[in-house]
C-alpha cells in the first residue's frame, strides 16, 4: 500500500505515462432490433448461462464466414483482456499497444479450433444456431440473456480510455510479477 500511495502521489503531481487503449462495444440484435448494448474493457463472453451446456454458433468477421462450432462459449478480448479470462483459457498474451481483437473458444468440441487474432477495425458477428439460451457477459459484471437466433455484434468502440501509469511503468515487469516469471 505504501508504494501504491507513492505512485498515486507521483501521478497526481503530473509524473505519469499515459496510455490509450480501446474498448469493445457489444450489441445484441433480435429480429433486426438492438435489445442490449454494452461496453467492455477486457472482454465480451458468450457462454451457456447458469447451466453447463454446449453452444452451437456461427462466427463471421467483416461479413465473411469463419466457422460454425460447438463449444462452451467464446471469449472476445482486447489486448488488456488477453491477460485476464482469455489467458486462463490458454489464449496468447497481446501487448496492450496492439490494435487487435482476440477471439478464443471456451472448451471447443474439436481439436482444430484455435484462438484467432484479428484487427480492431473488424466487426465480429456471432449467431446462436441451436435452441439453447445463453448469456453475453461484459467484463464479468454485466450479464444479458440471449435467445436462439440472436446475433451478437462486437466492434472496437470509437471512444478510447486513457490509463495513467507511474512514470517507470514497464508492461513486461508487470507480467513477470503477475505470472511469477523468473
Amino acid at each position: 500500500p505504501e508504494g501504491e500511495l507513492a505512485e498515486l502521489e507521483e501521478i497526481l503531481q503530473g509524473r505519469y505515462c499515459p496510455e490509450q487503449r480501446f474498448l469493445l462495444e457489444c450489441q445484441v440484435m433480435r429480429e433486426g432490433a438492438c435489445v442490449h448494448r454494452t461496453t467492455a474493457f477486457n472482454d465480451i463472453v458468450l457462454r451457456g448461462g447458469d447451466q453447463l451446456r454446449i453452444l452451437e454458433f456461427e462466427t463471421r468477421i467483416d461479413g465473411s464466414f469463419v466457422n460454425r462450432q460447438r463449444a462452451d462459449g467464446v471469449i472476445i478480448s482486447t489486448p488488456s483482456g488477453s491477460t485476464a479470462y482469455a489467458l486462463s483459457n490458454g489464449g496468447p498474451i497481446l501487448h496492450p499497444a496492439q490494435e487487435s481483437i482476440l477471439m478464443l473458444p471456451i472448451c471447443p468440441h474439436t481439436l482444430s479450433s484455435r484462438p484467432l487474432v484479428t484487427t480492431n477495425k473488424s466487426r465480429i458477428d456471432i449467431q446462436l444456431c441451436d435452441q439453447n439460451n445463453a448469456q453475453v457477459v461484459a467484463d464479468g459484471h454485466v450479464y444479458f440473456d440471449v435467445q436462439a437466433q440472436d446475433r451478437i455484434a462486437v466492434v472496437a468502440k470509437q471512444q478510447r480510455i486513457t490509463l495513467l501509469h507511474p512514470a517507470d511503468y514497464d508492461f513486461f515487469e508487470l507480467l513477470r510479477v503477475k505470472l511469477n516469471w523468473g
